[in-house]
């Protein structure tokens, strides 16, 4: 007599077509997941931890499928908006490229078409963190971006006049139990003759600003992310900053994407 073609519910086994399909799932899943690193370059000196928001370089590499396996290489620039600060999007991206196996991102050898020895030696870190992290990256759960901590600058003469506003601002009087003055000079720090402020308590005087700068003292050099998607991860708010490291470029005219060439080519950055 021949064996049941397929085992019984009760006895807690999943039956060998679920167990396929379960593992399809796992595939498919693991597949839309957007697994990439990434990294920063300052195109001026760092001095005190801070850089202005638009001379940093923000670099990404990101496993892509479709059309073919590849890395995809992008870098932006930042740059200030009416409340804030606005990273990345289409019109500050300065570097779209993508790496096939057989044009050869090594480990240790210079991506073809990227000239810039301190682009290539990040690049080549990422691809390293990238590695290292690919074998357990289906059971990592998903991992949000980190960015800089963000400094709004105002002329000395009208700093006295500062006032802090918004959530973030609220909340920290609660915690500190301090009156809004005070509790503004104590965050104050100077920067070139400026006096600075934490971004999102002030960021209701934009129109004031001298200048924005970005905190990178303790910022990680290096991060790798996770998420269900590429919007998930790339895409989003944080603090008075708005990023989009994944625009979508498809929209673009010839003449832009010829500019787009010509900042790529231009794309050089300072010790």
């Amino acid at each position: 007599m021949l064996a049941p073609a397929l085992p019984s519910l009760g006895n807690g086994r999943l039956r060998p077509e679920r167990c396929r399909i379960e593992q399809q799932h796992r595939r498919r899943r693991a597949r839309r997941r957007a697994f990439g690193s990434m990294g920063y370059l300052a195109e001026v000196p760092v001095v005190n931890g801070l850089i202005d928001v638009e001379r940093l370089v923000f670099v990404f590499l990101q496993h892509e499928d479709a059309p073919a396996p590849c890395l995809r290489l992008r870098a932006f620039r930042g740059g200030r908006i009416p409340w804030g600060v606005m990273w990345g999007g289409a019109g500050r991206c300065r570097l779209d490229q993508r790496l096939y196996p057989d044009s050869a991102m090594v480990i240790d050898e210079r991506p073809p078409a990227i000239k810039d020895a301190r682009l290539s030696a990040l690049i080549m870190r990422m691809d390293r963190e990238l590695q290292q992290r690919s074998g357990g990256a289906q059971s990592c759960r998903h991992q949000k971006l980190r960015l800089p901590r963000l400094w709004a600058a105002f002329d000395a003469g009208i700093a006295g006049s500062v006032t802090g506003d918004g959530p973030e601002f609220q909340s920290r009087l609660r915690q500190t139990s301090s009156s809004a003055s005070e509790t503004l000079h104590r965050s104050q720090r100077r920067h070139r003759g400026l006096i600075l402020f934490p971004l999102p308590w002030v960021s209701h005087l934009w129109q004031q600003f001298t200048a924005v700068f970005a905190d990178v003292s303790r910022f990680p050099r290096y991060q790798v992310f996770l998420g269900n998607s590429p919007s998930s991860v790339l895409q989003g708010y944080y603090g008075a900053a708005q990023f989009d490291f994944y625009p979508d470029t498809r929209g673009r005219s010839t003449s832009t994407r010829g500019r787009a060439k010509q900042r790529r080519r231009r794309l050089v950055c300072a010790d």
